[in-house]
């Protein structure tokens, strides 16, 4: 655990870029006349730093069907009992709120978040094993494995950290038959990490899939959030799932290949939002501090800034604010004609236009905020 917090570490310090003499003259006259003003200072030296490019990233298995328009042989599906009638959606292995299905006033909706892509196996043996190689995305160092098949819902999983000057990002490599690598290696993109199967809870040798993620770090102290919340410790560190906020990794990468989005900042950018949250500028300070392209503008002399989300509860993008408010104040809500508790895990509670921030979301402020 120690070796994964010290990668963490690693992947949290400025990027290490070269930096022109030029570039430097211009930081200290900037310094110079916003001396005191250290987030306008700290946002354009991001500006003028060049940050890595993401590299091209692959698909994790040998299942390209989602890219020959054919999701239905490429998402793994879920066996459904629902109003009576029994089915096996292939979108339920999406990303989204895909399962638990509920009828509404605005028909049927999925209620539980799937945080990640479920894909098919392509290669079976005469037993029905799967024999499908998995493979990382891109160029990373593995950050945590979990090599017991009944250590978590995930089964054994594989997180590999990526330095692609946006702070730290994981993909995630869930439900392993085997694992092949160990904390601290250092891979290639393509480089084999595992074996599919169904270690882990509610899959079965017929089901067989890998569950795979591309998410952000939430904190780098998840385990004293854990304890201090919920009462006991969780396992697995920052590498817990908790911690991980998922975006659509499959869809990321189809993105990426058309060239409509070079970054994790410009896939985000698109992303729908649900809900924004307002705070005094200091509780921000950390997730600032990780992932500041976040952040539209300037933070300047505003001091509250405007988070806004995914229902999900994945950041999106952040802006200073003139809202006053003392604590976490909902300043911004898609409309739905439900509960917002079915679309936001629970963090949000209300309906329509009218919403406030649960328990449950306060909690995962504290957890997002370091506090």
């Amino acid at each position: 655990m120690k070796s994964a917090d010290k990668l963490t570490r690693r992947l949290n310090r400025e990027p290490r870029n070269h930096i022109s003499h030029s570039q430097i003259l211009l930081l200290q006259v900037i310094g110079g006349m916003y001396c005191g003003m250290k987030y306008v200072f700290l946002f354009l030296m991001a500006l003028v730093m060049p940050l890595s490019a993401m590299p091209k990233l692959i698909l994790p298995t040998e299942n390209k069907a989602v890219f020959q328009q054919r999701p239905n042989d490429f998402f793994m599906y879920v066996d459904r009992h629902f109003e009576g009638k029994a089915s096996k959606p292939w979108s339920a292995g999406t990303y989204g709120f895909v399962r638990n299905m509920k009828r509404t006033s605005d028909g049927v909706i999925g209620t539980k978040f799937h945080e990640g892509a479920d894909i098919k196996p392509v290669r079976r043996d005469a037993r029905g094993v799967p024999l499908d190689p998995v493979v990382t995305i891109a160029d990373g160092v593995v950050a945590y494995v979990n090599d017991k098949a009944k250590g978590s819902n995930y089964g054994k999983y594989v997180v590999v950290l990526h330095d692609w000057g946006e702070g730290p990002i994981c993909s995630l490599y869930a439900h392993l038959n085997k694992v092949y690598v160990a904390v601290g290696d250092t891979v290639s993109q393509g480089k084999e990490i595992g074996l599919l199967g169904y270690t882990g809870a509610g899959i079965n040798k017929t089901r067989a899939h890998l569950h795979f993620e591309v998410a952000l770090m939430l904190s780098n102290d998840f385990e004293a959030w854990h304890t201090k919340y919920l009462g006991v410790p969780s396992g697995h560190g920052n590498f817990n799932g908790r911690n991980l906020s998922g975006m659509n990794g499959v869809d990321l990468i189809a993105k990426q290949q058309s060239g409509s989005v070079s970054s994790i900042k410009s896939y985000l950018r698109k992303q729908p939002a649900h809900f924004a949250i307002t705070v005094p500028v200091a509780k921000t300070a950390k997730l600032q501090k990780r992932y500041p392209w976040l952040w539209r503008a300037a933070q300047g002399s505003h001091p509250y800034t405007e988070i806004t989300f995914s229902g999900s509860g994945l950041p999106l993008w952040a802006m200073p604010s003139k809202r006053k408010v003392t604590q976490a104040t909902i300043t911004g809500l898609k409309e739905f004609p439900g509960r917002h508790e079915d679309r936001t895990l629970k963090r949000i509670k209300g309906s329509g236009r009218k919403g406030e921030i649960s328990e449950s979301g306060k909690r995962y402020l504290a957890l997002l905020f370091g506090e």
